[in-house]
C-alpha cells in the first residue's frame, strides 16, 4: 500500500489588497468579518518542500495577533 498526502498552497493567497489575494497578511478574510484562514492555501505557490514548520509559525503567528485584536477591543 503507497500512502500519502497533499498540502494544497496557493488557493487563498496573502495580499492587503483584496484583488490580488483573499486574505490579509494575517489570514483575515477580505469582507468577512471573524473568517479566518489558517493553513498551507496562505502561501503564495507551493514551495516545494514539507510546509509543516512553515504552517505552524504562520499559525502561531496570525494565532497571537488575533489574540491582541480580541484583548484590545474587549471580546
Amino acid at each position: 500500500m503507497e500512502l500519502f498526502t497533499v498540502h494544497l498552497m496557493g488557493t487563498a493567497r496573502m495580499s492587503e489588497d483584496p484583488r490580488r489575494g483573499v486574505t490579509d497578511s494575517f489570514g483575515a478574510f477580505h469582507g468577512v468579518p471573524g473568517l479566518y484562514i489558517a493553513d498551507a492555501s496562505l502561501f503564495p505557490t507551493p514551495i516545494g518542500v514539507n510546509p509543516m514548520e512553515t504552517i505552524l509559525a504562520l499559525v502561531t503567528r496570525n494565532a497571537r495577533r488575533l489574540i491582541e485584536q480580541r484583548d484590545r477591543h474587549g471580546i
